[in-house]
């Protein structure tokens, strides 16, 4: 790879080779700038011979990471026993913590049953927006899934408010 060095705002350049060998001087020598190419790696992908210490360190580096990533169990980093989410289980997710909410089942960090209307409308509210955001992009599935805890949900608050009878 070659550099260059100019003198001047527009005087000759100074360009070098790797090894810092000369290729063409200027008439000004004048201070100026200049640019040397530092990566580890040619753009052939292979390592430099000018920077050995750099290079060893960058592969000893990544070969780490590599075994490190390759003696993780699979799935390593999600709770055990459970699948990668995906938009159903989050939307199972939320619906969860507005039962929560309502009551319906204990908390899962106290271990005590609460009611929280205002909590329980806030997350129908949540997914009711989600529902707004997401209309035209889900699976038939997604939106009966969708639909259907809003429709529960809405249907327990009311009947927890005293709205209506049941």
């Amino acid at each position: 790879m070659t550099a260059v060095r100019r003198a001047g705002n527009l005087g000759a350049a100074e360009v070098t080779d790797e090894e810092g060998g000369e290729f063409m001087t200027g008439d000004s020598g004048q201070g100026g700038f200049k640019v040397q190419d530092r990566r580890i790696f040619s753009e052939e992908g292979e390592l430099r011979a000018s920077h050995p210490e750099k290079a060893s360190k960058t592969v000893e580096k990544s070969k780490a990471e590599t075994d490190a990533r390759e003696s993780r169990p699979p799935g390593a980093g999600e709770a055990s026993g459970e699948a990668a989410i995906d938009f159903s289980g989050f939307v199972l997710s939320l619906a969860t913590t507005g039962m929560v909410h309502l009551g319906a089942i204990p908390d899962p960090v106290t271990g005590k049953i609460q009611e929280n209307l205002p909590g329980a409308r806030q997350m129908i509210e949540i997914l009711s927006v989600l529902r707004d955001k997401t209309r035209g992009n889900l699976s038939a599935e997604e939106e009966r899934l969708l639909d259907g805890l809003i429709y529960e949900m809405q249907m327990s608050v009311m009947r927890q408010s005293n709205s209506i009878k049941l």
